[in-house]
C-alpha cells in the first residue's frame, strides 16, 4: 500500500511491542527495520520485580511444594466435616469483616473471609448500603442467601444516597467513611452481639474484626467491645516489593516528585 504512487502512506520503519508478544521480534528482523518493547507494568510493579535476585537467594522462591507437609499430616475431608461438627455453632469464632467499599479492595478481603470461613469461622461481611445493593443486582436478590455462617450485612457510607452502577469519588468516599462509619459499625457489632446472647441463636458473639487498614476506625471499634483486630492490605504482593524501594528513592531525591510546570 505505501509503495502505491497514489498513497500517501509511509512504509513501515519500525514495530513497537507488548514485550509478551515476542514474536514481533522476529517480524522486525524478517523486515530488517528496528524494534521496542513495551513492559506494561506499573512503576511499583516494576521496582518489585528488582527484588526477585533477593528472594531467591533467600530460598523464598520458588515456592516450594505445599502438597509435602499435607501428606505428613493427611486429614480426609470426612474426618475435617467431622471434627468441625464436633464444636457447636456457638462455640465458632466469629470474624466480622469489613473491606474498604471500592472492588479492588472487596475482593481480596472476601477471598480472606472465604478461607477463614473454610477453617472454621462464622463470619458476617460487611459492605456499605451502596455496594451492597450493587451486588444484588449484578448477582441476582437471592444470591447472597443460603448459607447460615456466612451472612453480609450492610452500614452507610455517610455519602448521599445514589443508584449509579459505578465506583465513588475516592476521596470523598476516604473522607466519610473514615467520620462517619465508626458508629453505624459499633451498632452493627452491638446488634450482632444481642443476636448472639439470643437461646434460640446459632450465632456465636463477636471475637474479632478483620478490616482493610484503610478502615482504620474499626480499631476503635475493637478497642470499644475488647476484641482483638487485625488489618488486610490488600495492595499486591509485587506492589508490596515495590513499596520497600520507597526509602532509596527518597534518599537519591528521586521522590517527592519535583514540580516540573513553572508559570
Amino acid at each position: 500500500m505505501a509503495a502505491s504512487p497514489s498513497s500517501n502512506m509511509p512504509p513501515v520503519s519500525c514495530i513497537v511491542s507488548d514485550a509478551v508478544m515476542s514474536f514481533s521480534m522476529l517480524a522486525a528482523n524478517e523486515f530488517k527495520i528496528p524494534y521496542a518493547f513495551l513492559w506494561t507494568a506499573s512503576a511499583c510493579g516494576y521496582l518489585g520485580y528488582f527484588q526477585y535476585e533477593h528472594l531467591i537467594k533467600q530460598g523464598l522462591i520458588p515456592l516450594k511444594d505445599m502438597n509435602q507437609k499435607t501428606e505428613q499430616f493427611p486429614i480426609s475431608r470426612r474426618s475435617r466435616n467431622s471434627m468441625m461438627e464436633s464444636v457447636s455453632q456457638t462455640e465458632k469464632p466469629h470474624a466480622v469483616c469489613i473491606p474498604y467499599p471500592v472492588q479492588g479492595h472487596i475482593t481480596p478481603m472476601l477471598m480472606l473471609a472465604k478461607l477463614l470461613h473454610h477453617r472454621g469461622f462464622y463470619i458476617t461481611f460487611v459492605n456499605t448500603d451502596y455496594n451492597h445493593r450493587r451486588l444484588l443486582q449484578s448477582r441476582g436478590p437471592n444470591s447472597l442467601d443460603g448459607l447460615q455462617d456466612f451472612k453480609f450485612r450492610t452500614i452507610p457510607d455517610g455519602l448521599p444516597y445514589s443508584d449509579a452502577n459505578c465506583t465513588q469519588d475516592i476521596p470523598a468516599l476516604c473522607e466519610s467513611t473514615s467520620k462517619n462509619c465508626l458508629a453505624p459499625f459499633c451498632d452493627l457489632i452491638s446488634q450482632l452481639n444481642s443476636m448472639a446472647a439470643s437461646p434460640s441463636s446459632n450465632m456465636p458473639p463477636v471475637s474479632c474484626i478483620v478490616s482493610d487498614a484503610v478502615m482504620s476506625f474499626s480499631m476503635l471499634a475493637a478497642n470499644e467491645f475488647k476484641i482483638p483486630y487485625a488489618f488486610l492490605w490488600t495492595a499486591s504482593a509485587c506492589g508490596y516489593l515495590g513499596y520497600f524501594q520507597y526509602e532509596h528513592l527518597i534518599k537519591q531525591g528521586l521522590i517527592p516528585l519535583k514540580g516540573m510546570v513553572s508559570f
